[in-house]
């Protein structure tokens, strides 16, 4: 996640079988960002995911997002 001009943040994750950087989206808020690169982390590295936030805040942020 880097923060790119504008008050924009980018997400982006490497791809560990192809080992090139996947552009996962451009976001309004860093948290957003986060919670993608999360996303993908864990479809990527499955239990072994290092990720910004702990699994159990998933549900309540895709409720929250969603409304």
């Amino acid at each position: 996640m880097r923060k790119m001009p504008r008050r924009r943040y980018k997400a982006d994750i490497k791809d560990p079988v192809q080992r090139r950087s996947v552009w996962l989206n451009t976001f309004d808020a860093s948290e957003k960002a986060a919670r993608a690169y999360d996303t993908a982390a864990r479809r990527y590295h499955s239990h072994k995911a290092v990720t910004k936030f702990p699994q159990d805040n998933l549900r309540d942020f895709h409720e929250k997002s969603s409304r």
